[in-house]
């Protein structure tokens, strides 16, 4: 099969032929139906010092590994001691964090801060593949009316809804967002659902500056309208970034009111120098996200279908050359949104199919 393999340190991927994969005890195979591109997905690809060995999200001891944290698919194949309510055709998405089970975070729902942590896509084979293994408890099963494409962008709402949850967010709440990517839009999504509005939203990229605003977001380039000339003292009741662009987020300290959170969602390029005085003396919070809760994903699956969410997908882009092609596009900070598609007929036609079904 072909897959988009990241083989050594360093910008780039491969486009190689490896042998499918095949499960073991408690796992099952995967046709990967689409995998959806996010922006650490680019920073893996660009590849940051992040990265290097011995940095905060190490990823040299675990090359070569076929990339794609965020995917969807149909049960092609069950190993040994795979629960029977996962049997082949299943229709499913997968939750990418790979906890110990045991410690207190995963006991709670919070395997993402899990100290054993693991994540599918990057210290196991991933979704950038036409199948691949995954463990069984990690398969959310989706209904035939569940668009497989917005299935493989769950982990990017369900983010922004934990997010939303941290920051406390209650109806009638406003607040500003840097990042108007999935994650961005999802925030401001998520937290529409419990009656917040954005009130400003930033990003460097014209053409998702134009989404937004066709969305109905006051979206604008942070470049051209500075935050504070449309963000009035104290007039947030949260901040979040979602750029990596934490240290532009902070100077806004002064637009948010007293005791109010600053979220750091996004992956921040290095180290953040910052003036923090300002929010000791206003009792600010700095808090920080990494990935999902369980109760948040089990929320996002329900609720994402009930927002635009779907509008913030982009492009389909066939495995292959093209996918190169886009990921070296995007690491130049330039292009749509888009996903990797295996087998793009095939997958069309059984999307077509669960169309013609509901």
């Amino acid at each position: 099969m072909q897959a988009l393999v990241k083989t050594h340190p360093g910008p780039g991927l491969e486009l190689s032929d490896v042998p499918v994969p095949r499960p073991g005890p408690g796992e099952v195979l995967v046709r990967v139906a689409v995998a959806a591109v996010c922006g650490s997905d680019v920073a893996r690809y660009r590849w940051s010092r992040n990265y290097e060995a011995g940095a905060a999200k190490d990823m040299t001891r675990d090359l070569p590994r076929i990339l794609g944290h965020e995917f969807s698919g149909t049960i092609a194949d069950v190993g040994p001691d795979a629960p029977p309510d996962l049997p082949a055709g299943t229709r499913v998405a997968i939750r990418n964090i790979l906890g110990c089970g045991r410690c207190r975070s995963c006991v709670v729902g919070y395997a993402s801060t899990c100290t054993r942590r693991r994540t599918i896509g990057v210290h196991t084979d991933g979704g950038y593949a036409e199948y691949a293994v995954v463990p069984a408890a990690n398969c959310t099963v989706l209904d035939d009316g569940f668009d497989l494409h917005l299935a493989a962008a769950l982990q990017p709402f369900a983010i922004a809804t934990h997010a939303v949850d941290k920051a406390g967010l209650t109806p009638g709440a406003t607040f500003a967002v840097w990042g108007l990517g999935p994650v961005g839009l999802g925030v401001v999504m998520a937290a529409a659902l419990c009656g917040a509005a954005a009130v400003a939203a930033f990003d460097l990229n014209p053409e998702r500056v134009a989404e937004a605003r066709a969305l109905g977001v006051p979206a604008y380039d942070p470049r051209e309208t500075a935050p504070e000339s449309v963000l009035a003292p104290r007039s947030a009741e949260a901040l979040f970034d979602a750029a990596g662009a934490g240290a532009a987020v902070l100077e806004q300290a002064g637009t948010l009111v007293q005791r109010g959170p600053v979220v750091l969602i996004g992956n921040l390029p290095g180290r953040v120098d910052a003036e923090l005085m300002p929010l000791i003396m206003a009792e600010q919070r700095i808090l920080g996200v990494r990935s999902y809760s369980a109760p948040a994903w089990d929320r996002a699956v329900r609720t994402v279908a009930s927002t635009p969410f779907h509008r913030t997908l982009g492009d389909e882009v066939p495995l292959g050359p093209a996918a190169l092609e886009r990921f070296e596009l995007a690491a130049s900070g330039g292009g749509r949104p888009f996903a990797v598609v295996p087998g793009s007929a095939r997958n069309r036609a059984a999307r077509a199919g669960a169309a013609d079904r509901r």
